[in-house]
C-alpha cells in the first residue's frame, strides 16, 4: 500500500497499465481499413490530410483534417440552409 498524507491508512493503489499510442501520417491504403466505420459514405476528400494511431503496433484510429470553405458553419447558421454534404 501507499502511505497516505494524513494518517497511517494504507491505500490500495493497483498497477496501471501503460498504453503507447503513436500516431502517424496515413498512408493513403489505410483508409480501407476505416471507410466502413465513416458516418456517411466510404469516401475521403482527396484534399484530406490523414493520420493513424497505433496502439502496440497495431491500427486502431484514424482522422483526417481537410480545409472548409472561410465561415462555413457561420454562413450555415444565418442562412438557415445547410449544404448537403454537411
Amino acid at each position: 500500500g501507499v502511505d497516505c498524507v494524513q494518517g497511517s491508512t494504507s491505500l490500495f493503489v493497483p498497477d496501471v497499465p501503460v498504453v503507447y499510442l503513436v500516431v502517424r501520417r496515413a498512408l493513403p491504403r489505410e483508409w480501407a481499413r476505416f471507410r466502413e466505420h465513416h458516418y456517411k459514405d466510404h469516401s475521403i476528400k482527396g484534399t484530406s490530410v490523414a493520420f493513424v494511431g497505433l496502439v502496440e503496433g497495431r491500427l486502431a484510429c484514424f482522422t483526417a483534417v481537410t480545409q472548409e470553405a472561410l465561415h462555413f458553419v457561420r454562413r450555415g447558421v444565418l442562412s438557415g440552409v445547410w449544404p448537403q454534404d454537411h
